[in-house]
């Protein structure tokens, strides 16, 4: 079955154990290789994978789980397939109809069954020998977890990883260094790390922060969710600023609405890196996009998402179900396509 399937291309900033930002030991293909182990113990199960509970702040995460990692071809490539945990109420999934009207409450709940967990599937295709990995999105699927991948692998390193030097001498073991391997001496002066960043083409990403001084207009586009509470009274604000106060918004029954804005401002160095930092790093969908238009050059328009590596194509996979994508299928054509995605990279 030909499934359209959206590739985003990372690289790893950081991996393994460092001290004052300077790296000690662990790479890439150690931490998979060790991580392989971890998640294909003899009868473990599923709960057994999570690395953390969910956190606080501005930007919760919730439990990520790990279903599946394995070595997939003689250049030493990953698949790591988890499972993203996501809200639910009471045992229960909330939903609400397409033909909701604007201002209505009717919110449906499904009953999960005993003890499931709601969540996604993500999938990652890890290159250890060109210290990136790729994100897999396939349909419509706009979340590709890279946030919980991130505090995923710290945690499993700081945590459950062989690097970990044990005291078992309480009730429970407790950590008390790490170390490279079992005949090294023990450290308790490092700290674990993971951390990766969108891989960006470096002609277009170049241009945009060489010449920041001629930027004179920015153009934000993406779109809004209006079943999402907090986005939902974002758009109503906007919506007050273009068409006036008490505006309704119930012109039709889609709950999704695009937006684009123009403003013609120059950046500063500090307010132009926080965008290219920031941008590409999170989930969101493919309409989200910033834009800069340059003096004597009015008519382009230099968009973020053409700085980034990606790939839009049709792999032939097997779905095991809605969610899931046949894993062996998915591996096939991983390894069928490796150099012309790894081209991809190279170009730009």
């Amino acid at each position: 079955m030909a499934v359209r399937t959206k590739i985003n291309f990372y690289k790893v900033d950081d991996c393994g154990f460092y001290t004052n930002k300077q790296h000690q030991f662990t790479d890439l293909k150690k931490l998979l290789e060790d991580l392989d182990s971890f998640v294909n113990q003899n009868g473990y199960t599923l709960v057994q994978t999570k690395m953390f509970e969910p956190t606080g702040g501005e930007d919760p995460l919730l439990p990520v789980y790990c279903m599946y990692s394995k070595k997939i071809n003689q250049h030493g490539d990953y698949m790591v397939v988890t499972w993203n945990e996501i809200p639910s109420n009471n045992g229960q999934v909330s939903s609400v109809k397409p033909s909701l009207k604007s201002g209505a409450v009717d919110v449906d709940f499904s009953k999960l069954p005993k003890n499931n967990i709601p969540g996604f599937a993500a999938y990652y295709w890890f290159v250890p020998s060109q210290n990136v990995f790729a994100i897999l999105r396939f349909g419509s699927r706009v979340k590709n977890g890279h946030q919980g991948l991130k505090k995923y692998l710290s945690e499993y390193l700081k945590n459950e990883s062989s690097f970990r030097d044990l005291d078992t001498s309480g009730e429970e073991p407790v950590v008390v260094g790490y170390r490279p391997n079992k005949t090294a001496q023990s450290r308790a002066d490092i700290e674990a790390k993971f951390s990766s960043s969108p891989w960006r083409k470096k002609v277009q990403f170049e241009k945009i922060k060489n010449e920041r001084e001629k930027i004179f207009r920015i153009i934000r586009k993406g779109e809004v969710q209006l079943n999402d509470p907090i986005t939902r009274g974002v758009w109503q604000k906007m919506l007050d600023v273009i068409v006036g106060g008490n505006s309704s918004d119930s012109a039709d029954d889609l709950l999704t609405r695009r937006y684009r804005f123009e403003m013609d401002r120059r950046l500063s160095e500090k307010e132009l890196e926080k965008i290219l930092e920031e941008w590409g790093d999170g989930d969101v969908s493919d309409s989200e996009n910033v834009g800069f238009v340059f003096e004597k050059e009015s008519e382009k328009i230099y968009w973020l998402s053409d700085a980034l590596a990606k790939a839009d194509i049709k792999l032939n996979l097997v779905r095991d179900n809605d969610e899931i994508v046949n894993y062996k299928s998915l591996e096939d054509e991983l390894n069928k396509k490796r150099q012309d995605f790894l081209n991809r990279l190279q170009s730009d």
